[in-house]
């Protein structure tokens, strides 16, 4: 496996990045680095605190969840 590569812990081979990005938040959007990417998923770092945004992430789920749990009674 190259040293781009790395699998760790993980099954699924991630690739070591420094990208800039920008991470689109409900209530706001925050400047951030993709610091690894695999075919699964990406980590990023960002500077300051997300805790409104992953509060309304999580409400946003329990919400999808009770729908979808109604429609299939």
């Amino acid at each position: 496996m190259s040293d781009e590569l790395k699998s760790g812990r993980r099954l699924v081979p991630r690739m070591a990045l420094s990208l800039p990005g920008k991470f689109l938040g409900v209530q706001s959007n925050h400047n951030c680095i993709v610091t690894n990417l695999s075919y699964v998923g990406l980590l990023i770092a960002i500077n300051g605190s997300l805790s409104l945004e992953l509060e309304k992430l999580q409400e946003t789920v329990r919400n999808w969840t009770e729908a979808v749990n109604i429609g299939h009674r």
